[in-house]
């Protein structure tokens, strides 16, 4: 619905190579990568974390999380009927019942991780 489609292309191929060359493209890799082309690049990051961290070595940063909201992991367990869930972090509990109650879902949360909310990190 939103956003722009992107196709991969393997960096190592020939395709990849002149795509690196052209400046023509985006080159995505996780955040711990750190072997990048060698030719010129701006470097830039999305992650909730660029709210509370900067860091110079970007020339651009995205505020954007890799989390799924409730909504969206409602969906995905809709899709792709999975026979039991075990939740963990955030509502972890509420989660699982939602799902066992609205779904039919056998659904278990697993409490015994202590996370701290990103709230006590900004």
């Amino acid at each position: 619905k939103n956003g722009v489609k992107l196709i991969y292309t393997c960096s190592n191929s020939e395709e990849g190579k002149e795509l690196l060359r052209s400046k023509q493209c985006v080159f995505i890799v996780p955040n711990h990568y750190k072997t990048f082309p060698t030719q010129s690049y701006s470097l830039a990051t999305a992650s909730g974390w660029v709210l509370k961290y900067r860091s110079r070595k970007f020339s651009g940063a995205f505020p954007l999380s890799g989390h799924a909201d409730f909504n969206q992991l409602v969906n995905y367990v809709k899709k792709v009927k999975p026979k039991q869930v075990f939740t963990i972090h955030g509502n972890q509990e509420y989660f699982s019942k939602y799902l066992s109650r609205e779904l039919g879902t056998r659904a278990y949360p697993i409490t015994s991780i202590n996370q701290k909310p990103l709230q006590e990190f900004l």
